[in-house]
């Protein structure tokens, strides 16, 4: 850019044309804005890594883990590292799980939540979890039955019909749920919040 510009002086002198001054100020104005706009640009990817580099959990999830651990001491025969108690949803993956994304992300304290959102989810998860482990107790105990059912006593898998049913049946069940709660957090949420949980919620998790 600096020989274009010496370039272009040495033509301004020996023509002694304004058109070539023209020239000249325009390269030097479009040189002098790209260089804001790089200092710019990079102003808010330091700001958006030291964000990011800073973010914890509004609730740490420790506690909350450890009781779920101790919800499922009877461990599954092929299952030792389980998630209780998402595993027994009917969707396991593909839906969110709105008050974990919110409170218990690693992220989630760069929502930037008010204490009247964050009272308001706590809320809907007070109603919704002791629901949920409920049913999904239930489904592991059925699937637990299933598997020493068709595994180790092997019985035939016509006898088990009505198990399976039963067991997919909770499985609507508990989705339903899943869903509803679903659309209560993101009423909560505003759009911008939405935009950066779903942003975070879709890149895997360090380790």
């Amino acid at each position: 850019m600096t020989k274009l510009y010496q370039k272009t002086a040495i033509l301004c002198i020996y023509f002694d044309n304004d058109y070539f001054y023209d020239i000249i100020v325009k390269i030097f104005l479009q040189g002098f804005i790209m260089k804001k706009v790089n200092i710019f640009t990079s102003s808010l990817m330091l700001l958006a890594l030291g964000a990011s580099l800073f973010a914890k959990p509004i609730v740490d999830p420790s506690a909350m883990h450890k009781k779920m651990a101790q919800m499922t001491k009877e461990k599954a025969f092929f299952a030792p590292h389980e998630k209780f108690p998402k595993d027994y949803f009917l969707i396991t993956k593909n839906l969110p799980f709105m008050v974990g994304l919110t409170l218990h992300h690693p992220q989630s304290s760069t929502l930037g939540l008010s204490k009247d959102q964050i009272d308001k989810i706590q809320a809907i998860k007070k109603t919704t979890v002791p629901k949920v482990v409920k049913i999904a107790k239930e489904i592991r105990g059925l699937e637990l039955k299933l598997t020493e059912n068709v595994v180790f006593k092997d019985d035939d898998f016509k006898s088990q019909s009505d198990l399976i049913n039963k067991i997919a049946s909770l499985k609507v069940k508990l989705t339903q749920k899943h869903i509803q709660c679903i659309q209560k957090v993101k009423k909560i949420l505003t759009k911008k919040q939405f935009e950066m949980l779903v942003n975070y919620a879709s890149k895997p998790k360090a380790h």
